[in-house]
Parts: C-alpha cells; sequence; structure tokens
C-alpha cells in the first residue's frame, strides 16, 4: 500500500531534482550573461567575499579528491552498498499502522439468503459486538445497491463499530475479543473484521476485501472450489492469520429461452417483442414515475388512491405493495 501512494511523490521529486540540475548546467548561465552584463562580480575579476571563503574551505577537499580519485569512489561505493544492506533489512512497512477508532464487521452469509434471514442474524451480531467492553455505538449495513460502487447481496451485512477512546483497552485487544465472539456465536459463517477505510484501500488495491489475497484462476468451478479449499487449509497455521475465508463462488440458476422464427413469423412477431415480453414477465419494468412535489400528505395519498383504483380487483394487492 505504501509504494502505491508513494510512488507517484517519489517520481516527482526524482524529475524536479533532474530539471533542476538541467537548469543549473544550461540556462542559468546564459541568464547570468544577458541579464548581468554589467555586474563587477562576472567582468571585474573580484570575487566577493563569500565565493572566496568557500574556495578556501572547499579547495583543499577538492585538491585531496582530485589526487585520490580512486579511493573517493571505492568509499562511497562502499557506504552506498551498506545503505542498502541496511536499508533492506528494515522491513516493508512505511506507515505506521492506521488506528481510525472504529472498525467494521462483516457477515458473510451464504448466497441466496433471503433478506429477512439475514437480517435477523444482523441484529444478532448487533448484540453481539455492542456487549463487548469498550464498543460505543454501531451501525448496520445489510445489502447495497445494484448502483453502489462496492454492491453486494442482502446476505453481506457489514457493521461499522465506534470505539470509547477512554476505554482502558487497547484496539487489537477489542478486535480480537470480537472475533472470539464471533467465532463462538456464528460457527461455519466467513467473517472479518478490519477497519473501515483499510477495508476499502484493501479492495481498491486488490479487488477483495483483505490485506493479503491469494488468486486461483481457472474454468472449472469444482476445481476452483478444490483448490481454494487446499490452500486455506496449508495456511490456516500460519501465526498472525486472521478472518481467513474462501471467497464464495455462487452459482446463479439461467433460463434459456429459444424462439421459434418460423411460428413468430407466423403471428408476424419479432424477436424484439418476444424479448420485451420475457423480460417484463421475469424481471419487471417501470412503465413510469409521479412526483407530487410538495403536496400535503393526505392529499399525496388520496391522488396515490384514486390512481390504484383504476387497476383491476384482482392487482389491487399487487399494486398497492
Amino acid at each position: 500500500m505504501e509504494g502505491r501512494l508513494f510512488t507517484p511523490i517519489g517520481l516527482t521529486y526524482i524529475i524536479s531534482l533532474l530539471a533542476s540540475l538541467l537548469v543549473s548546467l544550461t540556462v542559468t548561465p546564459v541568464l547570468c550573461l544577458f541579464l548581468l552584463p554589467t555586474s563587477k562580480a562576472v567582468f571585474s575579476g573580484k570575487e566577493p567575499r563569500a565565493a572566496k571563503s568557500l574556495k578556501t574551505l572547499a579547495g583543499p577537499i577538492i585538491d585531496f579528491s582530485m589526487r585520490h580519485p580512486a579511493r573517493i569512489i571505492a568509499v562511497v561505493a562502499a557506504l552506498l552498498l551498506a545503505g542498502g544492506v541496511a536499508l533492506n533489512g528494515r522491513g516493508t512497512r512505511f506507515l505506521p499502522p492506521f488506528n481510525e477508532g472504529a472498525a467494521q464487521v462483516n457477515l458473510i452469509l451464504p448466497p441466496g439468503t433471503s433478506l429477512e434471514q439475514s437480517d435477523e442474524l444482523g441484529r444478532a451480531l448487533e448484540e453481539l459486538v455492542m456487549a463487548t467492553p469498550g464498543v460505543t455505538m454501531l451501525g448496520r449495513r445489510t445489502g447495497r445497491g445494484e448502483g453502489d460502487e462496492h454492491a453486494e447481496g442482502v446476505n453481506v451485512s457489514e457493521l461499522v463499530v465506534t470505539f470509547d477512546p477512554e476505554s482502558e483497552r487497547a484496539r487489537d485487544e477489542m478486535l480480537a475479543d470480537i472475533r472470539a465472539r464471533i467465532a463462538k456465536r456464528f460457527p461455519g459463517f466467513s467473517t472479518s473484521t478490519e477497519q473501515p477505510l483499510a477495508h476499502l484501500i484493501s479492495h481498491m488495491l486488490s479487488g477483495v476485501y483483505a490485506q493479503v489475497s491469494i488468486k486461483v484462476e481457472g474454468e472449472d468451478l469444482v476445481i476452483l472450489r478444490r483448490f481454494a479449499t487446499e490452500v486455506k487449509a496449508a495456511i490456516a497455521g500460519v501465526p498472525g492469520v486472521a478472518d481467513l475465508m474462501v471467497e464464495q463462488l455462487g452459482l446463479v440458476e439461467q433460463v434459456e429461452i429459444k424462439p421459434r422464427r418460423s411460428a413468430m413469423a407466423r403471428f408476424g412477431m419479432n424477436v424484439a417483442d418476444v424479448k420485451e415480453t420475457i423480460e417484463l414477465a421475469l424481471e419487471t419494468a417501470n412503465t413510469g414515475h409521479l412526483v407530487f412535489g410538495t403536496l400535503h400528505t393526505a392529499t399525496a395519498v388520496s391522488t396515490v388512491e384514486r390512481i390504484v383504483n383504476v387497476f383491476p380487483a384482482d392487482q389491487m394487492d399487487q399494486v398497492r405493495s
């Protein structure tokens, strides 16, 4: 993550240094020649005191380096090598871990779980997390809209938990407590506990809601599931691994409809008409929108009732819902 964040800054810094060096060797001398034609420091042959002082200090060093170039190059190369070795052994974490004062707890149920069942388990998860010492408040979202940047089905519940900043318990201790409570209350379900911003950053970088992800690619879902299970079992015992889970691979039922064009031609129908009819039957469609503006509530309700009463009696319940 640090490399993704700071690579543009590093490139900008290097390019700026190279551009400054190029300008100082090419543009600056020419500008001095044109803009300082009467400068005593340039044409009188008399050097300023500052320049004389700098030459007095730098002269012996320059003379020594000119007499012993091999030794200077060897010392600089040794220092560069030592710095590289020291930097390579200092680890890769450039930023301290985020402490957002909150956590995001995800409960992932099997695909196809109804909204009612998911909401019931989400309420149980709320009570479980709120009972954890150090938790002050939380908010839950079950499922996300299709137009959301991170769309999720109704089988996924997300809790954003706020910790008490004055609590004596450390953040890692509270996260470990929440994980233990969830594992005991919801065995067999996939769960993850992470901080909200870190959660989203992980998704942007790797495409999954985790700091570390292992991807197995292929065409056969049965083989992929077997390999994923084997990978999970292989890394389950690694120290420090938490919230280990296999991403769900849900099979989606499909209905394949092949129109008989000869039969359609006898009735004067085309494929577009059949497509629209099937789409309306399977997925429904919006017939229009009615905006009431600033109407009074009672007036708006009576208007809706008059519109609804136009429909046949056998469709009233569906229209009212």
